[in-house]
């Protein structure tokens, strides 16, 4: 009774793990097989004459070699040991077979014959293929997608708050885009210890609420921006979160150049259209101041007051003159082309001449004149002249008669540093923007006209004669404009002269 209860439980285990079995004689070559291991191997159940023989039929051709290796190594070895091969139904169809033999052997331990059982394996060989081609297609993408992808996880406090997130996996893309390198296993405040918290803050609302996000983002930390999508992967307590992201640096600072170009050109434009308004007004003065005096000349030159009228033409004609100068001077900047030949000059003499011209000019405002005698400096005449008339012009327009007007120079090592100072109403909060072309400020734009291009004409022409020049704000009040300009070779001063 027990013997037959125990072959019943054998029976239904056997069932249970679809198993078949079967047994093998070494000696005779006979064998038998049940009738799940025959339906597996695709014999027939029963006694089987050379049970070797009859399934090495079904076994499929490549797999042959392999099993007639394996069989006699385990042999060789006793104990049990496993197969796996092919086999081929009368109908053509493969199915994946794994076997367990077990060695059986005499007293003296010679073996006698094997005991084994089949296991019908198709199903999970192929589900294995499928993974492994799913597997190779998923890698083929992870790895040829040009955006950064990574797997991360992230991490929570205490309290269920995100603090941070772990890299488990990336494709190559990932550092090229990142800019970081090795970040696998690391969090990301190991990679970036700055880095901002709401990249924390939005991976960690994505791993928690399950719901995917998409952001464009700047990142100071990392000195790039991203166009970021993350999404929630594996299951809900794994806080498992897949990035596809791309660095839009290059797109972002595009955008940022062509809008700033933009704003360049539409200020441009304006400036333009204030230039021109302004010209019109500066040009049209003295051009009707010379031809109403010269209509009055010419009414009756044996006038009075003919000198005063001749005086007054000279004058507007000047200014005129020094508006087309200062035009020539931007024509030639626009164009690349700024031709100078600088010499020797005195700096006394030609503040001098060009102080009392500004003083016929602006006869209520007060212009002291504190120049030693110093070494000549290198200059162009006609350039330093005209460096010289806007700085004194456009101090005397905006002092008016509310103080005196200042120029004073000195020597400094190789250099000259000439100060104009006045006591008018300061260069305003950005006193670099002065020397911009077109530039009015707007604190001092309704006290008086101009062009907009005196100062620039002055700082290109300092530059081109290998100087500079700077605009500061007095602490007393007023603007303190410095032209530094470089000290004559003691060869070209010996050899050319000295200009006036």
């Amino acid at each position: 009774m027990s013997d037959h209860i125990s072959d019943i439980r054998l029976d239904l285990a056997l069932r249970i793990a679809e198993l078949g079995t079967w047994s093998w004689d070494l000696a005779t070559g006979t064998g038998d097989i049940d009738e799940r291991g025959a339906q597996i191997v695709g014999l027939p159940p029963g006694d089987i004459d050379d049970i070797a023989a009859a399934q090495r039929d079904r076994v499929h051709p490549e797999d042959l070699p392999i099993l007639d290796r394996d069989i006699a190594a385990g042999i060789e070895r006793g104990g049990s040991f496993d197969l796996e091969y092919r086999v081929v139904d009368m109908d053509g169809t493969i199915r994946h077979v794994a076997s367990r033999a077990l060695v059986l052997t005499d007293a003296d331990g010679r073996p006698t014959g094997l005991v084994g059982t089949n296991r019908d394996v198709t199903a999970d060989r192929l589900a294995a293929e499928a993974m492994r081609e799913s597997e190779l297609r998923y890698r083929t993408l992870f790895e040829s997608v040009d955006e950064g992808f990574c797997l991360a996880t992230v991490i929570l406090d205490e309290a269920g708050r995100p603090i941070d997130y772990r890299i488990d996996e990336y494709n190559p893309a990932y550092e090229r885009h990142s800019g970081l390198r090795d970040a696998i296993g690391k969090t990301g405040r190991e990679l970036v210890p700055d880095l901002e918290d709401f990249w924390i803050e939005r991976y960690g609302e994505v791993a928690i609420s399950r719901r995917p996000t998409h952001l464009t983002q700047h990142s100071p930390a990392m000195g790039r921006s991203f166009d970021v999508r993350a999404f929630p992967i594996g299951q809900p307590d794994s806080l498992r979160i897949a990035v596809l992201f791309t660095d839009i640096t290059a797109r972002v600072d595009a955008d940022q150049e062509r809008e700033a170009l933009y704003d360049r050109e539409r200020r441009a434009r304006a400036a333009a259209e204030a230039f021109l308004a302004v010209m019109s007004h500066e040009l049209r003065t003295p051009i009707t101041s010379i031809y109403g005096n010269a209509s009055l000349l010419a009414r009756g030159p044996a006038r009075a007051d003919a000198g005063d009228l001749a005086n007054d033409i000279v004058a507007e004609a000047e200014q005129l003159q020094r508006i087309i100068d200062d035009l020539l001077v931007l024509s030639g900047v626009e164009r690349g082309f700024l031709h100078l030949s600088p010499e020797p000059m005195l700096l006394r003499h030609a503040v001098a001449e060009v102080a009392d011209d500004v003083r016929r000019r602006h006869p209520a405002v007060t212009i002291d004149v504190d120049i030693p005698l110093l070494p000549p400096v290198s200059a162009d005449p006609t350039a330093l002249r005209q460096v010289l008339h806007n700085l004194l012009s456009n101090a005397a327009k905006y002092a008016g008669a509310a103080g005196p007007v200042t120029i004073r120079a000195e020597a400094t090592g190789r250099d000259a540093t000439i100060q104009v100072l006045d006591v008018g109403p300061g260069p305003g909060p950005d006193p670099d923007a002065l020397f911009d072309l077109f530039f009015r400020a707007p604190h001092t734009a309704q006290r008086a006209t101009g062009t907009g291009i005196g100062l620039y004409v002055a700082r290109e022409l300092s530059t081109a004669m290998g100087g500079s020049i700077t605009a500061a704000a007095r602490p007393s009040g007023g603007s303190e404009f410095c032209v530094t300009l470089p000290l004559a070779e003691d060869d070209d001063a010996d050899h050319r002269g000295m200009g006036a």
